[in-house]
């Protein structure tokens, strides 16, 4: 039944809302211990030097902006620095978002169909489609943007300046956490300026106003972060990366289309196809909803900010959909309450409305059985070593547990790889600041430039442990591609440093196989050219012997 929104929440919708977060809570308490993956290595490692004083730019480079690393330093002063910590973060942000999505929901459609809204979006953010075990940016993206909304929609109902203000700023950091929040940033702007608009009389002054006090609340945030960066003498650094580079990785549309097929076959083999099947049905539908009439501007504006927030770089990896989650959200809910409020109107002899409960349940617990191994039965090992799709996550672990036992705290470590949650989990500093590879391997205008770059920073600092990561995953290299930063590092390593671990990477989900020490040395006739492994090597001493050759090529 639909509430009001200026109505009181029925008991049972906020019982469902509780059901729906313990869910919730419980799936992530299980996999609070999975290894960090690439993403997460780099928000961790760069959040780790905020913790440190060290501001962003200055030893790490990246092209997104620093908002979610920033906000991975406040979850690990508050809970460790450990996956864990992050982890917990995560947990936070993911129940924030659900509960200010049955909010919206409730405000714009009604309590049904925002509680609909807030079941979608827990399973989907969850679920390893969107890669929803980890802490990617778009996870906090979305409490912020729905947070400003909610605010947006108040202050235009009030017209409070202050409220507007506080939409702004939440808006705002939705940008400043990943570049793709900027859609939500506009959204705000428009459905502002749309307001006002159709407000008669228009009075200037408060108009402009109220536009002064929202613009200034979104440009805060941004703000804020450049003077950071330029009294710490990065910005030059700051503006190339977030925006010179991050413009250049976009990619190809035959790449978009091949990736955007991909997710589409995940969703399929995951069950969450009907999901999104049923709300591009809706949004086709969406704009002669009777439901939605009294918001429709800012139901399909919001629909269409979230699929351009998803496309925007069209690389279409699977957690960029977490920004779409709530879009699918509500319209599913406002399908649901439309084929509710026709089927009364046809006054058919069925109870309406718990068929549709039960073809809402129908549809969850499909995707929730499609994946029950996922969800309910795989340990949580068995789920990081699933997820990691023959990445070397649970391997950096130990490589970081290895170097950290075995060197000085003021130690530097490079990283020839995209395993920059090596340097996080070991407490090194890189270095270099290039801390992932995958960037500089992807035959953009400057990759060479940047290859010579990091060598020559490896060189010059001259670190203690040097790791080799020879996987694809790690390096994206395209056929044809640019080895430069190999072909320079190879006779480097085989001058100054000498072999001390060798990991074995997982084959067919099995274990993967350490040797350190002198057992590193040993021939390994499972050591074929094709097989994922990470070689660890330290600094000579004078007395030291002579180690087998790095390679020079994957």
């Amino acid at each position: 039944m639909r509430s009001r929104p200026d109505s009181p929440t029925p008991p049972w919708a906020w019982v469902a809302l509780g059901l729906v977060i313990l869910f919730v809570v419980a799936e992530r308490v299980r996999l609070l211990n999975l290894p960090l993956e690439r993403d997460e290595g780099e928000y961790a490692y760069i959040g780790q030097l905020m913790l440190q004083g060290i501001a962003p730019y200055k030893l790490a480079y990246a092209i997104k902006l620093p908002g979610t690393a920033a906000v991975y330093a406040v979850s690990m002063a508050l809970f460790g620095q450990t996956a864990v910590g992050i982890h917990l973060g995560l947990l936070l942000a993911n129940v924030a978002a659900i509960v200010l999505l049955f909010l919206l929901g409730k405000r714009w459609l009604g309590g049904g169909a925002g509680l609909v809204a807030a079941g979608v979006y827990a399973i989907l953010s969850l679920g390893w489609c969107c890669s929803g075990s980890a802490a990617h940016a778009t996870q906090f993206i979305m409490p912020a943007a729905l947070g400003g909304i909610l605010l947006l929609q108040r202050g235009l109902q009030s017209g409070r300046r202050a409220t507007l203000f506080c939409s702004g700023l939440l808006l705002g950091w939705a940008f400043v956490l990943k570049q793709p929040g900027i859609v939500f940033t506009g959204f705000g702007a428009v459905s502002l300026a749309a307001h006002e608009w159709k407000a008669q009389p228009r009075q200037w002054r408060a108009i402009l106003e109220k536009a002064a006090a929202y613009s200034l609340g979104a440009i805060l945030p941004f703000a804020v972060l450049c003077l950071i960066v330029w009294r710490a003498g990065v910005f030059d650094r700051f503006w190339y990366w977030s925006f010179t580079v991050a413009r250049g990785a976009w990619t190809p549309w035959p790449t978009a289309l091949s990736n955007l097929a991909g997710c589409v076959r995940w969703w399929k083999i995951s069950g969450e196809l009907p999901f999104w099947v049923a709300a591009g049905l809706a949004l086709a539908a969406a704009w002669w909803m009777r439901l939605v009439q009294p918001v429709r501007f800012d139901f399909i504006a919001f629909c269409a900010a979230s699929i351009l927030g998803t496309s925007l770089s069209l690389r279409f990896n699977t957690h960029y959909f977490v920004l779409s989650l709530g879009a699918v959200g509500l319209l599913i809910g406002a399908g649901l309450m439309e084929i509710r409020r026709l089927m009364i109107e046809a006054k058919l002899p069925i109870h309406v409305s718990p068929f549709l409960v039960f073809l809402f349940c129908g549809m969850c617990g499909y995707a929730l059985w499609s994946d029950s191994a996922y969800f309910f039965t795989d340990s949580p090992e068995q789920v990081g070593r699933d997820l990691a799709f023959g990445n070397p996550f649970i391997e950096a672990e130990a490589v970081a547990e290895f170097i950290k036992k075995n060197s000085a705290p003021d130690s530097r470590v490079a990283v020839l790889g995209s395993e920059p949650e090596i340097y996080f989990l070991s407490h090194r500093h890189s270095a270099t600041g290039h801390v992932s590879v995958y960037l500089l391997t992807a035959g953009l205008p400057w990759s060479h430039a940047l290859q010579e770059e990091m060598a020559r920073e490896i060189t010059n600092a001259a670190p203690e442990y040097i790791v080799l990561v020879r996987c694809n995953f790690s390096w994206l290299m395209p056929d044809g591609g640019d080895y430069t930063i190999l072909k320079t590092m190879a006779p480097y390593i085989n001058r100054h440093y000498e072999l001390t671990g060798l990991v074995l990477c997982s084959e067919n989900l099995g274990e993967p196989t350490y040797y350190w020490g002198a057992d590193a040395l040993a021939p390994r006739p499972e050591l074929t050219p094709n097989r994922n492994c990470l070689f660890v090597y330290k600094r000579k001493t004078p007395q030291s012997s002579p180690s087998p050759p790095a390679p020079a090529e994957k």
